[in-house]
């Protein structure tokens, strides 16, 4: 999707909710350069926040995978849900790289789609209540 057609989907959301709930805009690219620009666009139409998942097809390390959230967090200054998705993706954030997110201020919560049940005790183990 081309930033500009990200907008005008966000848009048309926003105008349909018309303030009754908050648009949460999906954030999915195999560049980082990219889903800035998606991130920026769906700012700009009126997004109350991003669901970022990781770049498709690249399977980046954690480090990759940080830096990737990181920077799409830090230019659109909306909140962010992380959406870890492994099946779609092909890699997943390991519980160290989403309590780092956590813990720096990049994220503001996750969309957990790794069906591990044990997980959100183990992340609240990490980044607390």
């Amino acid at each position: 999707m081309r930033p500009e057609e990200q907008a005008r989907a966000v848009h048309a959301v926003v105008e349909a909710v018309a303030g009754r709930v908050p648009v949460i805009a999906g954030i999915g690219a195999p560049c980082t350069e990219a889903a800035v620009a998606l991130a920026e666009a769906a700012g700009h139409a009126g997004a109350a926040g991003l669901l970022i998942s990781a770049p498709p097809y690249v399977r980046p390390g954690q480090e990759g995978l940080r830096a990737h959230v990181r920077a799409v967090a830090a230019r659109s200054g909306l909140p962010v849900m992380l959406y870890d998705v492994p099946s779609r993706a092909g890699v997943a954030f390991s519980d160290e790289t989403v309590a780092r997110l956590w813990e720096e201020g990049a994220i503001a919560a996750i969309k957990d789609a790794t069906s591990d049940l044990s997980r959100p005790a183990r992340l609240r183990r990490l980044c607390g209540a």
